[in-house]
């Protein structure tokens, strides 16, 4: 994770201003593909955690709340409970 913070912290340090804007919306694509593939990893150490009651140990009563709490995520946060009990990607996420 750390070598994905200063990644991170690297592009909030960018002076924006002299990127041209054919670099400035090629970076906005890779951006977002990139976001699409940290979802697609953030969600089944999601799952991991809340099949392990992993959310408990810091007083959560539940995995939404505890998400609610420690990561600051709205309650309509595009994650579901299956049929199975697993949470998964919801399938119809808003867009802008």
């Amino acid at each position: 994770m750390g070598r994905l913070k200063s990644v991170v912290d690297e592009l909030a340090g960018e002076d924006l201003a002299g990127v041209d804007d054919r670099a400035l919306a090629d970076d906005l694509v890779d951006l977002w593909r990139e976001i699409d593939r940290l979802k697609a990893e953030w969600l089944p150490r999601l799952a991991a955690l809340d099949r392990r009651d992993g959310w408990r140990a810091d007083g959560a009563l539940s995995a939404p709340a505890w998400l609610r709490a420690t990561c600051r995520l709205a309650t309509a946060f595009p994650v579901f409970v299956g049929e199975d009990g697993e949470l998964r990607a919801n399938p119809v996420e808003t867009t802008l």
